[in-house]
């Protein structure tokens, strides 16, 4: 069998033996190992197929999450983001302390996966899908952490989602508005690529948002709009583009 086929039988296995209390490190881990987190389609189909395993045993499905999570295997961690986006369908409110642990993880691919447990991705669908109310009721908690890793999450956690829907649009950058003010440089540069990915699909809708802030500027958010604006997004509205960037003034050095 291949590495992934024998992920499948060994979670086919703790299902039909109940047996959630299993060794992430031995029996899981060593299939993981090799596996490269990007592209992100293999590991998401492999826990679309986990997930259909997990969810017919949702007690069970808890108990083996966790321990995924526990695991120093990044792989690891990340195949569990993708359980617990399939998973969360059900009754999302008892996975999110999970999901927001993810978001926090040390290692930065792993925060990718957490962030893609809203989000659609390809034929993947994510908890907006399903529960897009809740996630924006989620997600307003978290631009607002203590942890500058989980205000960086709610910049990446919907875009998949709006590409396909774009009426959010105005939703989305109302949610993130207070990352402009935020400390984070980390939070603040994957800001610029949300705004740059919102502006490929509704350009007025950005260039409104800009507009919206000019009067009460801050370097940071000069920074953020110089550099959002600075982009092929603008095609086609050059004058309002450089109108907008002579007010912004030059980069912070």
């Amino acid at each position: 069998m291949t590495p992934t086929e024998d992920v499948v039988a060994l979670f086919r296995r703790l299902t039909k033996d109940g047996s959630t209390s299993f060794d992430v490190a031995q029996e899981l881990d060593p299939f993981l190992r090799e596996l490269k987190l990007y592209p992100f389609h293999p590991l998401l189909q492999l826990g679309d197929e986990v997930g259909a395993i997990l969810e017919k045993e949702p007690a069970a499905a808890i108990e083996i999450v966790l321990r995924m999570v526990g695991s120093s295997l990044p792989a690891t961690r990340a195949l569990a983001c993708v359980l617990l986006s399939r998973l969360a369908r059900y009754n999302p409110a008892s996975w999110m302390d999970l999901a927001r642990h993810l978001a926090a993880d040390e290692n930065w691919e792993v925060r990718e996966y957490a962030a893609h447990i809203f989000d659609t991705h390809g034929e993947f669908e994510g908890l907006a899908a399903f529960h897009l109310d809740y996630c924006f009721e989620v997600l307003s908690q978290w631009v607002r952490d203590a942890d500058y890793r989980v205000r960086r999450a709610t910049t990446n956690a919907l875009l998949g989602y709006f590409l396909r829907h774009p009426e959010i649009g105005p939703r989305l950058l109302s949610l993130l508005e207070p990352l402009l003010l935020d400390d984070s440089d980390y939070v603040r540069r994957n800001l610029v690529f949300a705004l740059r990915t919102v502006g490929k699909k509704q350009r007025g809708l950005v260039f409104s948002f800009v507009e919206k802030h000019l009067d009460c500027l801050t370097q940071e958010v000069r920074d953020i709009f110089r550099l959002t604006l600075d982009h092929r997004w603008t095609r086609g509205q050059e004058a309002l583009r450089d109108q907008i960037l002579k007010r912004l003034g030059p980069l912070s050095a």
